[in-house]
């Protein structure tokens, strides 16, 4: 189970499998936090739950999908960071206009 990664945060990572497990996700997620807690893996982890070739309700590791995530290749996994404390504008129109198209390999796009 490829949350087991993710140390220290077992709340959140509790909430987010049980969304996994119920199949009631939201349109987005947010990770907030102080640097280094584990936002960006969670994020990656919980792409790869959602877009396992394995249909299991954890990421396998082993499929083309999950190492595609996990080597920062898939096509249809977009991140936005802040650049000087703050996210431009610009990129957030850039992901808008990427994530109306169809996933071209994922089942989920953007969380």
């Amino acid at each position: 189970m490829s949350f087991e990664k993710i140390l220290g945060q077992e709340k959140a990572i509790g909430m987010l499998k049980g969304y996994l497990e119920s199949t009631r996700l939201s349109g987005g997620y947010l990770f907030l936090g102080p640097e280094g807690v584990g936002k960006k893996l969670a994020s990656l982890e919980l792409a790869k739950a959602l877009n396992c070739q394995q249909d299991l309700p954890n990421a396998c590791d082993k499929c083309v999908s999950c190492r595609k995530i996990d080597n920062n290749q898939h096509p249809d996994i977009h991140f936005i960071t802040k650049e000087d404390d703050e996210i431009k504008i610009e990129d957030i129109r850039n992901l808008q206009k990427e994530i109306s198209f169809r996933p071209y390999e994922g089942r989920k796009t953007h969380f």
